[in-house]
């Protein structure tokens, strides 16, 4: 083998540095002067995630001031603030920043825990007359929470005005200074615009509790159990969060899976979903589960949708939403024993949240038509009164008085010793006027049941 001189490889030395310069100088011009991103630290995101901010990394435009802010965006809603605040400083170096960027930054700086700095960027939106004014007047204030600020923090959500989320934090924080007059006038003003709003009268009846105005703090608390309207106290970022959250990894594929239902290409949305789980390692959710094996069920493969339902039983425990879909699944296989196995698993869970009586409803129904067509009529009208029950409590529940009041009448004809039939019967009676009506039914309930509390609590009101 021949050897090169010391001069040919001094030669040959200075060609590979100067290549590696003009590599360099090139990646330099293409990053706008600027070496390559920091690392991003994403081993507690799940993997599909991962791979798509990665990608996202791998062809970002770095001369671009748009593609910055979008990772910035993303790095945002997943926590990676560090690496936020990095791209919104590149960004900011192409030129001044829109309101939308600039709530974002200031959101991300917030985040950090850089609470003056972050006051900035919100209050220079909060001085001008965008459409995130309020927005900035309302996350400046949480932000003065957060330092234990809270004059500084109750005249900044003033400042925000007729907003929901102002107000309910404003509501709260004034019940903290003691000056729940305050409170309730501006919970007042909310309900005269929101009056379906269940926190709004819930801590409307917190206010009245606190000035010992008693039996008025009671009817709000129990008015607001109707209310079906729900607010959260946060900003409009948690909206973009939320948006961005549905578009990587395994909440992508999930919506995409929606969308080929939509189109009727159920085998697609199996694949699709199955995709989405594995996205998810190592991470798990049981809503994902939870629509493979719809789908599955919904494509006759009950089998199948009966191994996705195990592993929620592994990961959730039982439930009446599980052992209703384990029901489905085996009635999809025109397995009805099976199926009514399940759904009589279903129905002893008997739970008070929206959703779960919604469960019992439909699980009710299921066991009367399958009872029907065996023929066995008396149980099915068991399961028929008992369906109507849960209708009534949905109805009670919606503020739909008058029809819970129909409900709860029929259910106790059916079934005269259920006493949460008559307990029901009682308040919906009382929600419509009807003290007497009310007196006996929950006269009835405790004659079924002595040791029933809240039908106790009916009578005691009507003393």
């Amino acid at each position: 083998m021949k050897t090169l001189s010391s001069k040919q490889f001094r030669f040959a030395l200075s060609l590979c540095i100067l290549a590696q310069v003009v590599l360099l100088t090139l990646e330099y011009r293409q990053q706008n002067g600027i070496g390559s991103l920091p690392m991003s630290q994403l081993s507690t995101l799940e993997s599909g995630v991962q791979d798509d901010i990665r990608q996202m990394e791998s062809e970002l435009d770095y001369g671009s001031k748009e593609s910055w802010i979008e990772l910035a965006k993303v790095y945002t809603s997943y926590g990676l603030l560090p690496n936020a605040r990095y791209a919104m400083q590149r960004a900011s170096e192409f030129g001044e920043l829109d309101d939308e960027s600039t709530l974002l930054y200031g959101t991300c700086l917030s985040r950090l825990g850089e609470l003056d700095e972050a006051r900035k960027y919100f209050q220079e939106l909060a001085d001008g007359r965008g459409e995130y004014r309020i927005d900035a007047w309302v996350q400046i204030g949480l932000d003065h929470l957060r330092a234990e600020q809270p004059i500084e923090a109750r005249d900044a959500l003033m400042q925000a005005g007729q907003d929901s989320v102002a107000e309910l934090a404003l509501s709260r924080l004034l019940l903290h200074m003691g000056h729940a007059d305050q409170a309730l006038n501006t919970l007042e003003s909310m309900i005269r615009r929101n009056p379906d709003s269940m926190r709004a009268h819930q801590m409307k009846g917190w206010a009245l509790e606190a000035l010992d105005r008693v039996d008025e703090a009671q009817a709000a608390e129990h008015y607001s159990s109707h209310c079906s309207d729900t607010v959260t106290i946060h900003t409009v970022t948690r909206k973009w969060d939320e948006d961005m959250l549905q578009k990587y990894g395994a909440a992508g594929h999930l919506m995409q899976s929606e969308l080929q239902m939509q189109k009727g290409d159920i085998e697609a949305a199996i694949n699709t979903m199955r995709e989405s789980i594995k996205d998810l390692q190592p991470l798990w959710r049981p809503h994902y589960t939870k629509r493979l094996a719809m789908f599955y069920s919904m494509n006759g493969q009950g089998e199948e949708a009966a191994k996705q339902l195990a592993s929620w039983l592994v990961h959730n425990g039982e439930s009446a939403v599980l052992w209703e879909m384990v029901g489905d699944a085996w009635s999809a296989s025109n397995q009805p024993a099976k199926a009514m196995n399940a759904w009589f698993e279903a129905i002893r869970y008997r739970g008070g949240q929206q959703e779960e009586v919604i469960v019992l409803l439909r699980v009710h129904q299921k066991l009367a038509d399958e009872l029907s067509r065996q023929g066995r009529s008396e149980i099915t009208d068991y399961h028929v009164a008992l369906a109507k029950y849960e209708e009534a409590r949905i109805n009670w529940r919606d503020d739909r008085v008058s029809q819970a009041v129909t409900g709860f009448e029929a259910v106790t004809v059916a079934l005269p010793e259920f006493a949460d039939a008559w307990y029901y019967l009682g308040e919906s009676r009382y929600a419509t006027g009807d003290m007497e009506g009310a007196r006996t039914a929950f006269t009835r309930c405790l004659e079924l049941n002595q040791n029933y509390g809240r039908a106790s609590e009916g009578l005691q009101r009507l003393e």
